[in-house]
């Protein structure tokens, strides 16, 4: 019912974009039969999860949500990741200036940090991947500064990237931070955070892994 209401608030010629939760960040098994997988779950307590909860269309779905919503009229470009790598991206135009090709949205850089080490007080490992069509170089940063640049290395579907800083002049509450970078300047943090809540956990001699 909501997707007819905002469809109905354009002006001849607008757009309306809207992002969902797509089939592949539902990683449990469900009933994909209805096009839409709904769990009563959140990221609040303070309402019932039975009226606000998550969930999970195919694209299937969304394209008879919006040939309903716009009697047929509407276009609908879809953008898979397109908003910050993680969410689907739909835009759903209304006439008479239905646009003739999709509209340029630059691809966002996807990937993961998967692995950290921590050798002593003399340095940090850390490794993980970005996917193969990202085409993304990978950012080490210390306090907002470069301290290394990582091209992506060709491993199939994922491409590895690999850093090993020195830690000796990083402090325990020093921003860390890795991203991934496309050529066209998108980028999308991987991964973030201080050294402090590993600290107590190091020995005091050899490598200690993480993650």
């Amino acid at each position: 019912e909501w997707l007819p209401r905002l469809y109905a608030l354009l002006s001849p010629g607008g757009l309306l974009l809207f992002s969902v939760h797509g089939q592949t960040l539902l990683s449990e098994p469900a009933d994909w039969s209805a096009g839409i997988v709904f769990r009563g779950e959140s990221e609040t307590r303070r309402i019932d999860p039975e009226d606000y909860g998550t969930s999970w269309v195919l694209p299937e779905f969304v394209r008879e949500a919006a040939a309903r919503a716009s009697g047929g009229e509407g276009l609908l470009h879809f953008e898979p990741f397109g908003l910050c790598g993680h969410q689907d991206l739909y835009l759903l135009s209304s006439p008479p200036a239905l646009p003739e090709a999709a509209p340029a949205i630059p691809p966002v850089p996807r990937g993961e940090l998967d692995a950290l080490e921590i050798r002593g007080s003399e340095s940090l490992i850390a490794g993980g991947f970005v996917e193969s069509g990202s085409e993304a170089e990978v950012l080490f940063l210390v306090r907002n500064e470069i301290r290394q640049i990582c091209p992506a290395q060709s491993g199939g579907a994922r491409s590895r990237w690999r850093f090993e800083i020195a830690s000796r002049d990083i402090a325990p509450d020093d921003l860390l931070r890795i991203e991934a970078r496309t050529r066209a300047g998108v980028s999308r943090i991987l991964a973030m955070g201080t050294l402090r809540p590993f600290l107590s956990t190091l020995p005091d001699s050899s490598s200690h892994l993480l993650i």
